[in-house]
């Protein structure tokens, strides 16, 4: 059901924070920054807010 799919995508988002802590600095703060920029690394890709899109370059 809705529950268990939730808990599944939950425990994947998990496991891919514990494998990215395990990176070094320099690799983290990329990987942060990917993800801020492109989105969840499964799915679309979420179009920028407005706010946010200023404050990166």
């Amino acid at each position: 059901g809705v529950i268990k799919e939730l808990l599944a995508a939950d425990h994947k988002r998990h496991v891919q924070l514990t494998k990215v802590l395990r990176l070094p600095k320099g690799l983290q703060t990329q990987m942060i920054e990917f993800q801020k920029h492109h989105g969840p690394t499964k799915g679309p890709a979420q179009p920028d807010a407005p706010g946010e899109a200023d404050s990166s370059s």
